[in-house]
């Protein structure tokens, strides 16, 4: 699943953890009768942000042969 947004974000031209925050930012309603689940988008991108930020992502230059990734998980 994550690397299938990764896959997405490279087509889409966008950071991967841009591209994660910008969706978890989208506005989401449960049909009528459903349960919600505790899934809290905001949340989850604060959370984000958070390690994005402290991961130093994006402001590091890395030496060769080295990268950063990211992934998370709700459940």
């Amino acid at each position: 699943y994550q690397s299938f947004l990764d896959e997405l974000a490279h087509a889409a031209g966008k950071d991967p953890v841009q591209f994660r925050l910008d969706l978890l930012r989208v506005p989401r309603s449960l049909p009528a009768g459903v349960m919600n689940d505790g899934f809290d988008g905001p949340r989850m991108a604060r959370v984000l942000e958070t390690v994005a930020a402290r991961a130093g992502w994006g402001t590091k230059t890395l030496p060769k042969g080295t990268a950063q990734g990211v992934a998370f998980y709700y459940s």
